[in-house]
C-alpha cells in the first residue's frame, strides 16, 4: 500500500515516550505495519487497538507479537478512517506513522473526535506536518493550519531522515503532537459558520479577504458582509494567510450574528 515502516528503535522508543502513556490507558496505534511501535506500546501496560488496513500485515503482526504481548494489543484489521473510535470511551491517545494518502482525513477525523480523544503523537511528511504547524504569515499557513490549532495544541518534536524508514522514502518526516480539548484562542458561537468562512477563505487564497467572502456561497450581501469585519475588527483588504486563527474565529462570530436562528456552538 505504499507505506514506509519505520525501523529505527530508538526513534519509536522516543514516539511512544512521547505520547506520556501509562497502566489504564487506551492508545490507538494507527497502521502498525512490522510493529516497530507496537512492541514499545505493548509495554507501557495500556491497552493497545492497533488498526492495520493490509490483512496480510494484520495477521503477520499477530505471529510476531506471541501470546504475551498479545494479551495487551488487539489488531484490528480494518480502514482507521472508517473505524467508530467512539467504541473505546474516552481520554484516547492516539499513536502512527501515517500513511501519506490518509494523512489530511485522518487529521480531519481526529479533529471530529476530539471530544475523545486526548492526544496524538503522528509522524508525518514534514511539509504536511509543517502546514499543520504554522502561523499566519507565510505559504504553508493554510486551511489546516487554522483548523487544527483551533482545536488543538500543536506541538513539534523531532524531524525524521528517510534512513529511519524501510523502504527509504523520498521524503523527511516528522513528528508532531496534538493536544486536543484546548480552549480556543476566544469562545467560537457558530462552528458551522467558522468551518464556511475559513473554507471560503482560502478557497481563493490570492483574493483578499473582501473578494474571497463575497464570491463565497455565504447568504450575504456586500453591506452585510462589510458589516462583519467592522464588528470582527479585522481588515477586508487582507488575505487569508494573514488572518490569525483568532481573526477567523471574530469572524465567524460576527457572521453568526447576522443570523439568530443560525446552530451555535458553546
Amino acid at each position: 500500500m505504499g507505506q514506509n515502516f519505520l525501523a529505527d528503535p530508538r526513534t519509536a522508543q522516543k514516539i511512544v515516550q512521547a505520547a506520556e502513556i501509562g497502566p489504564g490507558d487506551t492508545v490507538v496505534e494507527i497502521g502498525p505495519g512490522l510493529g516497530a511501535l507496537t512492541f514499545p506500546l505493548s509495554r507501557t501496560g495500556a491497552r493497545v487497538v492497533a488498526l492495520e488496513a493490509d490483512r496480510a500485515l494484520a495477521a503477520a503482526l499477530k505471529e510476531r507479537l506471541g501470546r504475551k504481548p498479545r494479551e495487551r494489543v488487539e489488531i484490528v484489521s480494518g480502514d482507521a478512517l472508517g473505524y467508530d473510535l467512539s467504541q473505546l470511551g474516552t481520554g484516547l491517545i492516539v499513536v502512527g506513522n501515517l500513511p501519506y494518502q490518509i494523512s489530511s482525513p485522518l487529521i480531519f477525523k481526529l479533529m471530529e473526535a476530539g471530544r475523545i480523544v486526548d492526544r496524538a503523537v503522528l509522524t508525518l511528511q514534514k511539509e504536511l506536518a509543517q502546514r499543520i504547524a504554522s502561523g499566519p504569515g507565510p505559504k504553508t499557513y493554510g486551511l489546516i493550519s487554522v483548523m487544527v490549532q483551533l482545536r488543538a495544541a500543536v506541538e513539534t518534536l523531532m524531524d525524521l531522515p528517510p534512513g529511519a524508514f524501510f523502504p527509504v522514502p523520498k521524503v523527511s518526516s516528522r513528528t508532531i503532537r496534538l493536544k486536543f480539548n484546548q480552549a480556543p484562542p476566544l469562545p467560537l458561537r457558530d462552528e458551522k459558520g467558522f468551518n464556511l468562512v475559513v473554507r471560503a477563505a482560502f478557497n481563493q487564497r490570492r483574493k483578499t479577504l473582501r473578494q474571497a467572502l463575497l464570491k463565497a456561497p455565504l447568504g450575504l450581501a456586500r453591506e452585510q458582509l462589510e458589516s462583519v469585519f467592522e464588528q470582527a475588527g479585522v481588515d477586508p483588504g487582507l488575505r487569508a494567510e494573514k488572518i490569525p486563527v483568532a481573526g477567523f474565529v471574530k469572524l465567524a462570530n460576527a457572521y453568526g450574528s447576522l443570523d439568530p436562528a443560525r446552530d451555535r456552538v458553546t
